[in-house]
């Protein structure tokens, strides 16, 4: 049965995981480990077909179209096959703040500019993801998933590391680079583990 939790993630949360893989492989490069099943996602970052996948999920996200859960788990099935996977899955998270989160208002004291960036934070994981893959208490610098959907889909938890670039990316457009989003807790080690980051100075 379909695990409809994961619902509505915006198409372009895959256009950022298939452009963060065009960046990262090169047309020149040499896979020494032929073994299909991890060349295969190395080279798909080099296909000419990936170009023309991230102009369609940009369009359908435009367009308010979503990903089923189906079809996110299957993109991230395969990014994390590669021994990259972590590196292409913060870059996406980069790549996602990047789009939707402003600079900081410099106007703005920096006690309400971090209080709002965590709302911004929250609000776009929530627009982008679906509710479920963290959320900040009051006054908390803790952002914390009980059972994030995301976290479903990879039990080794590499696919935590695009949240983690999203929120680091989001912090240093709001705040600056003095702070730093810290991997606190990982349902990936065992019952009981939520999902969970710190910020920390």
């Amino acid at each position: 049965m379909t695990d409809t939790r994961v619902q509505p993630v915006d198409a372009d949360v895959a256009a950022a995981v298939l452009s963060a893989m065009r960046a990262i492989d090169r047309p020149d490069e040499m896979l020494e480990d032929e073994i299909f099943g991890h060349t295969m996602p190395r080279r798909l970052g080099l296909s000419g077909v990936v170009e023309r996948q991230i102009e369609l999920y940009s369009e359908r996200s435009r367009q308010g179209k979503g990903l089923g859960p189906d079809e996110l788990a299957q993109l991230i099935g395969v990014v994390v096959r590669r021994s990259d996977a972590a590196t292409i899955l913060y870059m996406a998270g980069t790549y996602l703040a990047d789009g939707c989160i402003p600079k900081r208002r410099r106007w703005q004291p920096r006690e309400g500019r971090l209080d709002h960036a965590k709302r911004t934070i929250q609000r776009n994981l929530d627009g982008l993801f679906g509710r479920g893959v963290g959320s900040f208490a009051a006054g908390s610098s803790r952002l914390e998933a009980a059972d994030s959907p995301l976290a479903r889909l990879d039990p080794s938890g590499d696919v935590c590391a695009i949240v983690t670039g999203f929120c680091q990316r989001a912090l240093d457009r709001a705040i600056g680079k003095d702070l730093k989003m810290v991997k606190v807790s990982c349902r990936s080690e065992g019952e009981g583990h939520p999902c969970a980051w710190r910020i920390e100075v």
